[in-house]
């Protein structure tokens, strides 16, 4: 327990950091956005299910199309959600990266000192 007492104080000191820097990226925000990414992606499913349609079109030459249709509308929202929702997981990359790489690389560093003082 008492080794995770450096790591646990790193966090605490990264989130302190990035709480006063002029871009705040904090973990209650990107969990805000995940939730909005979410929901997001409960739309697009809920649109899906609601609207498309398994059928047969037929074509001005007399042939059969069979397959899935919508309505033009339709399509172009869950379009829209969808480029909303890929910005949306992006995002949430991105800021994981900037709150969580730092920590790794230090903890990595910290792991690595304490095997030389073993060795050597």
């Amino acid at each position: 327990m008492l080794k995770a007492v450096p790591e646990l104080v790193d966090e605490m000191e990264h989130i302190e950091v990035l709480s006063h820097s002029s871009l705040q990226i904090t973990p209650p925000r990107l969990n805000f956005l995940r939730d909005i990414s979410t929901l997001i992606a409960l739309a697009v499913s809920a649109l899906v299910l609601a609207f498309y349609k398994y059928g047969i079109e037929y074509d001005d030459a007399g042939n059969a199309k069979i397959g899935p249709t919508v309505d033009p509308n339709i399509s172009l929202i869950i379009k829209i959600l969808g480029y909303v929702q890929f910005c949306t997981a992006i995002s949430l990359l991105i800021g994981q990266l900037i709150t969580r790489a730092h920590l790794i690389i230090k903890s990595g560093w910290r792991q690595y000192n304490d095997e030389n003082k073993l060795k050597y």
